[in-house]
């Protein structure tokens, strides 16, 4: 169904910025490694965009198209601001105060209009000089990722309101205003937004719901960042379009939806959702990219991924999981190999040119370079002069161009989501996080649940490989050992009690429960 020719949707943008098409058809355009927090403002930059379009999860699969938040002055209040504490301590007066920090941001402030170098409209707004740096500091602390060393355009804050959705930049040449690029925003977001917007009608209505009152311009916090802005809202970006998602139906598309949709049903306070939303989208995206390849590969649904509730040392369970990492990182390279392929034997006039005998090796060389750079929109000739290795050239760039992109975004996505780490390893293999575990209960379970039905449930949606009955399904046989999945099944129901989302009742049993639903006992 996946593959089926009228499920595939057309690209009608330009793919001259692109080396190669060819991840590109399998994926879209484009996966690639994201910081977690610019996968999570990436998306809801894009949905709040359309939601001001009123077309929020509701429109259809050609070209989309958005106009994302600029908040130049805010940026520059909080990030471009360095010397706002110094001043107001330094100051004998609160107008000297003012007088001193205004003349500074005039003079330092990033902006293309001159206008918004202007900050005189906050002495109406705050009654004193004080008051404005108490409120600038309190929303620093909000930002994400202090610790990175990107320059101060690149930050972002935790998403607070819409004015905090602003699009990623960087600076212009001499500070004359911004530039966008793609280091934070690499519109693996976007690909989010645009799963979801595929789902089942009524789950995206609900979704929409959800998002439309966190999209509130009038909420008290978003008010509060415009209250740093002049006029009435954010200063816009220039339009955003090109993201590309092939498939118009995808099993990955509703599963990600049916999970947005229990997460937001939890009603948790204020923006608390978005904290579990971005690692939930990052690990439906690495869904996503497994069940595609496998598609390519002509295998059935998800392949397994073999977890270790961390164990003090080396064991079965660990070899398995590590195996099943490296299995799994290696699909996307495969399908990449296998869909050049495809498309290269269906190809008529290279078929009768490779079995012509009147041309010589040189001559089906030219033919096939033409091809290929046809069939997968090459951005450069291919530079081999015999056949097999123009075939090895146009595989390895493949290689090149996947590795960089979707194959780096593998591993991204799984660290982010928190199902992978290197902890007490060197490599990385599926080591759930405590965060991890509590978001798949949270989606998972609305009324108290046996372990038994839990670790079910984990297996057929998600291919999440456990406790001994799931393992013995496919677990190699050499890291099959019945008494090791055991206990990891303990290790886990242990790790989820002392976090409150499991209890051990009086009849043996062990209950996994969700203590934000109604009704549960904490």
């Amino acid at each position: 169904m996946i593959l089926a020719e009228k499920n595939i949707l057309p690209f009608t943008g330009s793919r001259s910025q692109h080396n190669t098409w060819i991840a590109e058809a399998i994926w879209g355009h484009r996966i690639e490694r994201q910081p977690a927090s610019g996968l999570l403002l990436e998306f809801l930059s894009m949905a709040e965009g359309m939601h001001r379009q009123e077309k929020l999860l509701s429109h259809d699969a050609a070209y989309v198209k958005y106009v994302p938040y600029l908040s130049t002055q805010l940026r520059n209040l909080l990030f471009n601001n360095p010397n706002m504490e110094e001043i107001a301590q330094e100051s004998s007066s609160d107008d000297e105060a003012w007088t001193s920090w205004l003349k500074a941001m005039n003079e330092g402030a990033v902006a293309k209009q001159e206008s918004m170098r202007n900050y005189g409209y906050l002495r109406d707004r705050f009654e004193t000089f004080r008051s404005l740096v108490d409120v600038v500091v309190m929303l620093r602390n909000i930002a994400l990722d202090i610790s990175s060393n990107r320059g101060w355009t690149y930050t972002l804050l935790y998403p607070i309101g819409p004015a905090a959705f602003y699009d990623e930049v960087s600076l212009a040449r001499n500070n004359s205003g911004f530039e966008r690029t793609h280091t934070l925003f690499t519109r693996t977001g976007e690909l989010a937004y645009l799963m979801l917007s595929r789902a089942n009608e009524q789950l995206r209505r609900e979704i929409a719901e959800h998002l439309a009152a966190a999209f509130d311009a009038a909420s008290p916090k978003n008010l509060l960042l415009c209250r740093l802005m002049s006029g009435n809202g954010p200063d816009l970006a220039d339009e955003k379009s090109g993201t590309y998602l092939p498939y118009a139906t995808h099993p990955a598309f509703d599963r990600m939806a049916e999970d947005v949709c229990a997460l937001f049903r939890l009603r948790l306070p204020g923006t608390d959702t978005f904290a579990h939303l971005g690692p939930l989208l990052a690990f439906h995206l690495l869904l996503y990219q497994f069940e595609t390849a496998n598609a390519i590969l002509e295998q059935r649904d998800l392949p397994p991924l073999v977890c270790e509730i961390l164990a003090p040392r080396m064991n079965l369970v660990r070899r398995a999981s590590l195996c099943s990492h490296d299995d799994n990182e290696i699909l996307g390279a495969m399908a990449i190999e296998q869909f050049m392929q495809g498309l290269l034997k269906s190809d008529q006039e290279l078929a009768e040119a490779l079995s012509d005998s009147d041309l010589d090796d040189s001559s089906q060389c030219e033919i096939f370079k033409v091809r290929a750079k046809v069939l997968f929109h090459l951005k450069e000739d291919l530079k081999s002069i015999t056949l097999t290795d123009a075939r090895s050239e146009l595989g390895k760039r493949a290689a090149s161009a996947y590795k960089s992109a979707g194959g780096s975004a593998v591993r991204s996505l799984a660290v982010q989501c928190g199902l992978s780490s290197k902890f007490k390893t060197t490599r990385y293999r599926y080591a759930p996080s405590d965060q991890f575990l509590r978001n798949l209960v949270y989606v998972t379970v609305t009324k108290p649940m046996k372990e038994s039905d839990f670790l079910n449930a984990l297996y057929s949606r998600y291919r999440l490989v456990v406790g001994p009955d799931q393992a013995t399904i496919c677990v190699r046989e050499e890291f099959y050992d019945p008494t090791e999945f055991t206990k990891n099944n303990e290790r886990l129901l242990q790790r989820l009690m002392a976090m409150g989302l499991a209890r051990r009742m009086s009849d043996s049993f062990t209950y996994i429960i969700n203590p934000i639903v109604e009704g549960h006992v904490t």
